[in-house]
């Protein structure tokens, strides 16, 4: 079974958020918990222009580490 998980580290709206050497120790304290780690920029939905939203998904595949 997979198990995975999204997280909003940045929102357009706000601008605020992780910057980009916090989301990288966040990306390197998951792998050490047993993550697969994808960092992925994109607009939010409806959007073509602006601000991107920054994720971190999270894969943990039952019986890895």
């Amino acid at each position: 079974m997979q198990d995975k998980k999204e997280i909003l580290l940045t929102p357009a709206k706000t601008g605020m958020g992780l910057s980009e050497t916090e989301r990288l120790e966040v990306g390197r304290l998951m792998l050490k918990a047993g993550y697969r780690v994808t960092f992925v920029k994109r607009r939010p939905p409806g959007k073509t222009a602006g601000p991107q939203e920054h994720y971190i998904v999270l894969d943990k595949l039952e019986g890895e580490l």
